[in-house]
């Protein structure tokens, strides 16, 4: 059925010419995608409260590859088709906006290239690209290892017990969701504006928590669905959360021109060099937005995949020794760099695992700006399109025993097979994260530091709580027993 439905579909657009969009009279002809019943909406609009992941995986495998939920004045589209995502991502990606919660986001993160939209979008997107080109993310390599080591080192672990020792040598519990976060919290400052962290860590992390926060109470309960006049208590944390946050980037804005431009590799000092097609600079205020965006999107998202990442090879031991086992004979007993990455398959490999059990941007979303056919049916202008990479990653058919961590499933091609949209965790098409590169390094080397030093001991619990908000992130503390390794040596020969 789907696969009829889909060239249906396909000779519709073609009948309507290159601009791929039916006549009026055919589109109003089309069906409106299917949804829950009386019955079924009580039970999705619960599990949409409780259990946000699975209302998105059943929404999906309930009612097919497009579906709908009509919430008040709202109607959600939901996609679970890889070439239907591809078609409002990449193919037809003019004919949509970003959706309303992501614009939402603007109250908090201004206007950069993850709210905006065009000209201003276009423009900053033209000015932002080339600062991640290969020979920039090569000189950031080096902060992101010394981070990673300066980090171990801060942890104090006991050493690993002697070849023959009767016993093992004692642990020390480690939170690593939280020392991640404090990690690429230190590495974003550094690599976007090009200073040390300092005194304002604290202040920064808690008004975009709380920032966070209050997004999260108006995107997930009541408060969605009440006008905004209500809501006065929220909208002044907010208020105040984001003058706090303004106070500090404002200032290493001011601070950052004092010195020359030229001067070092710091995302902000290039992005103020930077200029528009017209030859303007971006001003103070875009400069803001885009920081702020790049330090939320480059600091919270990272630290979690980071985080899960050492979760699971704590609970696979012999995942993460193969892992050592790799970096030693690639490394010695030298740090990472940007250069070897290559020759460490099953490094990247289990990045690409974890952002796929754990993909920190769990669902994108955009709105149809005009009436449009979409898999044999009718979306109409104002619908939310949901695409979910929670969802996806975790289809059967793309990926078998979706629930299990098994990073070799990407070391036979699994990634040239799979149809471009069924993994996707930095989004696609025109609009994809424009620092996917950056993230993908930052991780690899991060967590090569970590694991060809450290010992990861199983955590107390084979799952963690996650809650999903502006990013799927761990909902309580991620304790792991940690210890020095044996020296690389003895780990290779079987001798630890």
């Amino acid at each position: 059925m789907k696969t009829a439905m889909a060239a249906d579909s396909k000779q519709e657009r073609q009948r309507a010419g290159a601009g791929g969009e039916l006549d009026p009279a055919a589109l109003a002809a089309l069906p409106l995608p299917p949804c829950p019943g009386v019955v079924g909406m009580i039970e999705t609009l619960r599990r949409m409260r409780n259990d946000s992941l699975s209302f998105i995986t059943r929404m999906s495998r309930d009612y097919g590859p497009v579906s709908r939920l009509p919430l008040g004045t709202e109607t959600l589209i939901f996609l679970s088709d890889p070439d239907l995502i591809g078609e409002v991502l990449q193919k037809r990606a003019e004919s949509f906006h970003k959706d309303p919660v992501t614009r939402k986001l603007e109250e908090s993160l201004g206007r950069g290239l993850l709210t905006s939209e065009n000209p201003v979008w276009r423009a900053h997107r033209k000015a932002i690209a080339p600062l991640f080109k290969r020979s920039h993310l090569e000189a950031w390599a080096a902060e992101m290892v010394q981070g990673s080591e300066a980090m171990v080192d801060a942890w104090q672990l006991p050493a690993a017990a002697a070849a023959g020792a009767a016993a093992a040598a004692p642990t020390q519990e480690v939170d690593v969701a939280s020392t991640s976060l404090r990690l690429t919290l230190g590495i974003v400052f550094r690599t976007v504006f090009g200073a040390e962290v300092g005194d304002v860590s604290a202040e920064v992390g808690e008004a975009i928590d709380e920032m966070m926060e209050q997004f999260e109470l108006e995107l997930r309960t009541w408060r969605r669905f009440v006008p905004k006049s209500w809501l006065r208590g929220g909208r002044r944390r907010v208020a105040h959360a984001r003058a706090a946050l303004d106070k500090v980037v404002y200032g290493l804005i001011a601070a950052r021109r004092l010195r020359p431009l030229e001067d070092g590799d710091d995302l902000l000092g290039r992005l103020m060099l930077a200029r528009d097609e017209s030859g303007a600079a971006l001003t103070d205020e875009e400069l803001r937005d885009e920081a702020v965006t790049m330090f939320v999107a480059g600091h919270e998202t990272t630290a979690i995949a980071l985080a899960f990442a050492c979760w699971h090879l704590g609970l696979q031991p012999d995942l993460q020794r193969r892992l050592r086992e790799e970096l030693h004979a690639a490394l010695g007993d030298r740090p990472p760099g940007a250069a070897d990455l290559e020759r460490l398959p099953l490094l990247r490999a289990t990045i690409q695992e974890t952002l796929r059990v754990h993909p920190p941007a769990y669902v994108v979303g955009r709105t149809a700006l005009h009436d449009m056919e979409l898999g044999g049916f009718r979306i109409e202008a104002g619908n939310a399109v949901l695409m979910s990479q929670w969802a996806m990653h975790h289809d059967p058919r793309y990926f078998p025993d979706p629930d299990a961590f098994f990073p070799d499933r990407w070391l036979n091609g699994l990634e040239q097979r799979l149809p471009k949209f069924a993994y996707f965790p930095f989004g696609g098409g025109p609009q994809v994260c424009v620092g996917n590169h950056f993230a993908l390094m930052e991780l690899q080397l991060c967590l090569a530091s970590i694991v060809r030093r450290v010992e990861l001991g199983a955590p107390a619990a084979a799952g963690v709580r996650t809650s999903a908000a502006v990013t799927l992130r761990p909902a309580v503390p991620m304790p792991m027993q940690l210890r020095l390794c044996a020296p690389a040596g003895k780990v290779a020969a079987g001798e630890a």
